[in-house]
Order: structure tokens, then C-alpha cells, then sequence
């Protein structure tokens, strides 16, 4: 199964609770020459067992840079 990408209007049809305005709508935000994301943290397709640990390590890693706790809203 493919997961849409957080906040994007596929994941939000699907349940996801990341906020789409943070993550521009599904586009994420560039940082150090990739995408990052902002999860909410109980996000049923984002913040769960199944999730790519690449995609958590953004989260984790952009709220430690500012502060904040990864999620999103």
C-alpha cells in the first residue's frame, strides 16, 4: 500500500490528521535539500508501526531543530 504523503488530500480522505497547511498540502517543506514532513503525532497512516523510518526521522529531526515535538499541529 502506498501512503499518501502527509497532509496532502489523499491522506487527509484517508483519515490522516498531519496538518495540510504545515505540510503545504502534501508537498513538504524543503529543508537541507530534501522534503520533511510534519507528523501529528496518533496520525493514523503517518505515526504508526507500518510508517518508513526515513519519514519519521524528518519529523523527529525538524521538531528537534525547532523546538518543537513533530506534530504538526
Amino acid at each position: 500500500m502506498v501512503v499518501p504523503m502527509p497532509g496532502s488530500e489523499a491522506a487527509l480522505r484517508r483519515g490522516c490528521t498531519c496538518s495540510a497547511a504545515d505540510n503545504a498540502r502534501g508537498n513538504g517543506i524543503p529543508r537541507d535539500g530534501k522534503t520533511a514532513f510534519w507528523i501529528t503525532k496518533g496520525c493514523p497512516l503517518h505515526d504508526a508501526p507500518r510508517q518508513p523510518p526515513e519519514m519519521k526521522g524528518f519529523a523527529d529531526d525538524f521538531a528537534d531543530d525547532f523546538g518543537g515535538d513533530g506534530g504538526g499541529e
